[in-house]
C-alpha cells in the first residue's frame, strides 16, 4: 500500500483500528464485486437492464442504506 494513502488511512481510523477498518472495506468490496457479476451474469443470459430499471434499484438500495 503506498504510504500517504496508510497515512491517510490511519489518520482516519485513528484509535479505532486499522484491521477492523480494513476488513469491514475488504468485505463491502467483495459483497459489491459479487452483486457486479451477477448482474453481469444475468445481463449476458437475458438483456441489459434498461435505465428505469437501474434507477429504481438505485433508490432501493438508498432506501435501503437509511433504514436502521
Amino acid at each position: 500500500m503506498p504510504p500517504e494513502l496508510l497515512r491517510q488511512l490511519r489518520a482516519e481510523v485513528g484509535a479505532r483500528g486499522l484491521s477492523g477498518y480494513v476488513q469491514r472495506a475488504v468485505g463491502r468490496q467483495l459483497r459489491r464485486d459479487a452483486l457486479a457479476a451477477a448482474l453481469a451474469s444475468y445481463e449476458a443470459e437475458t438483456e441489459p437492464f434498461a435505465l428505469d430499471e437501474l434507477e429504481r434499484a438505485h433508490d432501493r438500495l438508498a432506501r435501503a442504506r437509511e433504514e436502521p
